[in-house]
C-alpha cells in the first residue's frame, strides 16, 4: 500500500473544525490557568458561561455540516489506522504521537519539513514499501504452496474441478443437499496462521444458508454433504480473491481454509 503524499486533499473537509477544536481547546487552558492563580483550588470551580458554551459547542452534531466534518475525521483515522496496521506487518512501526503532530503542525502552518523533504521521505518510504511488500507477497505464495501439497496428501484429500481441496471428515446422513436446499452449519474462515477472516456473527449459533447463494467453493464442496456432515474446504491464492467477500480485504496471495459442519438441512 502506497502512502499518499497529497493526503491532505482527504482531510480537507476537517481542516476548519480541527482549528476550531485547537481553538477551544486554548481557550478553555487559558481559562483555567487564570482562575488557578487569581481563585482559590476549588475542584469543582466553574468556567465562565461563554467558555462552557464554545467548548460544548464543539461536541455536538447536530448540522449536517458540522456531521460531515466528524464522519470524514472518523474515516480519516480509519484509513490510517489500516495503513498502520498493513505496515506493521511489514515490519514498518509509523509513531502515532508523530504522524499526529505532522498533521496538527499542517494544520496551523507550522510545519517543520519543507515540502520538498516530504515529498523525497514519503518516495523514498513509497519505495520502501514497494520491495518490502513483493517480498511478503512471494513469502505468502510460497507458504501457500507448501500448505497445499501437504493437505492433497493426505488420505481422502479430493480436488474439486474449479481447483478448490477438500476433504470430508463425516459424509453424514439423510437426503442429498442441491443448490436449493436450505441448510444450517457451522463454519469457520481462516489463514494459514489462523487468523479468522470469516465466521457467524455471534457464537455457538448456526448460520443459514441458501445453498445456491453460498460462495462456490462452500456451495460446491457442501453438496457432496449430508445432515450431520463435516468437511474442510482450502481455497488456493489463484481463487480466493475471486470466491469471497469479506468485510476487509485478504492480504494478496492467501490461502483460504473453511471448516464446515452441517447441522440441518432441507428442500
Amino acid at each position: 500500500m502506497e502512502v499518499n503524499p497529497h493526503i491532505e486533499e482527504t482531510i480537507a473537509p476537517t481542516l476548519e473544525q480541527k482549528k476550531s477544536e485547537v481553538s477551544n481547546t486554548k481557550a478553555v487552558e487559558a481559562t483555567a490557568g487564570y482562575n488557578k492563580q487569581t481563585q482559590p483550588a476549588a475542584p469543582d470551580a466553574a468556567l465562565p458561561d461563554e467558555v462552557v458554551k464554545e467548548s460544548s459547542t464543539a461536541l455536538k452534531l447536530d448540522s449536517e455540516e458540522q456531521k460531515r466534518a466528524y464522519a470524514s475525521g472518523v474515516g480519516l483515522a480509519h484509513y490510517i489506522e489500516d495503513q498502520i496496521a498493513e505496515q506493521k506487518l511489514l515490519h514498518i512501526t509509523l509513531d502515532k504521537d508523530i504522524l499526529l503532530a505532522g498533521m496538527m503542525d499542517t494544520f496551523n502552518h507550522e510545519e517543520k519539513m519543507s515540502d520538498n523533504m516530504v515529498r523525497t521521505t514519503l518516495s523514498v518510504f513509497n519505495e520502501q514499501i514497494k520491495i518490502l511488500t513483493a517480498a511478503e507477497n512471494e513469502k505468502r505464495l510460497a507458504v501457500s504452496k507448501m500448505y497445499i501439497t501437504d493437505f492433497s496428501q493426505r488420505d481422502g484429500a479430493k480436488k474439486s474441478l474449479k481447483g478448490f481441496y477438500y476433504l470430508i471428515e463425516n459424509k453424514g446422513e439423510g437426503s442429498a443437499i442441491t443448490d436449493n436446499s436450505t441448510v444450517a452449519i457451522r463454519y469457520k474462515g481462516t489463514l494459514i496462521d489462523g487468523t479468522i477472516i470469516d465466521e457467524p456473527s455471534a457464537q455457538n449459533v448456526n448460520q443459514i444458508f441458501h445453498v445456491k447463494d453460498m460462495m462456490p467453493a462452500l456451495r460446491d464442496t457442501i453438496k457432496v454433504l449430508r445432515k450431520g456432515g463435516k468437511i474442510q474446504v482450502v481455497i488456493p491464492p489463484s481463487l480466493a480473491q475471486d470466491t469471497i467477500r469479506l468485510a476487509h480485504p485478504i492480504p494478496t496471495n492467501s490461502l483460504l481454509i473453511y471448516s464446515m459442519e452441517v447441522v440441518g438441512s432441507n428442500g
